[in-house]
């Protein structure tokens, strides 16, 4: 059998040959006693420049979102401010012709006692249809058959 030597492993890693043989996980003296404080100091010191950086921050987006606002506001009530064109409607409604078809003799105490009476409207209209006008109709419009038996 062939003798393990350790040292012919160790010359063909130099790098690992220049690692000091000492043991890596030893705690420095005192460290437990000073690191609460370490660590409380340097939450201090962030906190300190995030506030730094907050309120320089705040300084600049205070008037930032005041003037956007003033903006706002600005634009809105231009927007919707009233403007003097009743002349330009006065005119147009000057201009207006009433159509041919609609009649200026009604009055309006006619028309309600025509709309208020008990006897239907359409009551001398014939509505009947024979049954090529109906299956033409039903054609042209594309009622599915299926819904109109449903309503039958």
């Amino acid at each position: 059998m062939n003798a393990h030597d350790d040292t012919n492993e160790l010359r063909s890693a130099p790098t690992l040959r220049s690692i000091p043989d000492v043991d890596p996980f030893v705690v420095p003296d005192g460290f437990f006693d000073r690191f609460p404080q370490l660590v409380q100091q340097r939450i201090a010191e962030d906190r300190l420049t995030s506030q730094r950086w907050s309120w320089s921050l705040a300084g600049l987006m205070r008037p930032a979102i005041g003037g956007l606002a003033l903006i706002t506001v600005v634009i809105l009530t231009w927007v919707s401010w009233p403007t003097s064109n009743g002349d330009v409607r006065q005119a147009q409604l000057a201009t207006y012709e009433t159509p041919d078809h609609v009649s200026d003799d009604l009055e309006a105490d006619e028309v309600y006692t025509a709309l208020s009476s008990d006897a239907p409207l359409l009551a001398e209209a014939d509505l009947t249809l024979s049954d090529a006008e109906l299956a033409e109709y039903i054609e042209q419009e594309e009622i599915p058959l299926d819904l109109l038996i449903e309503e039958l």
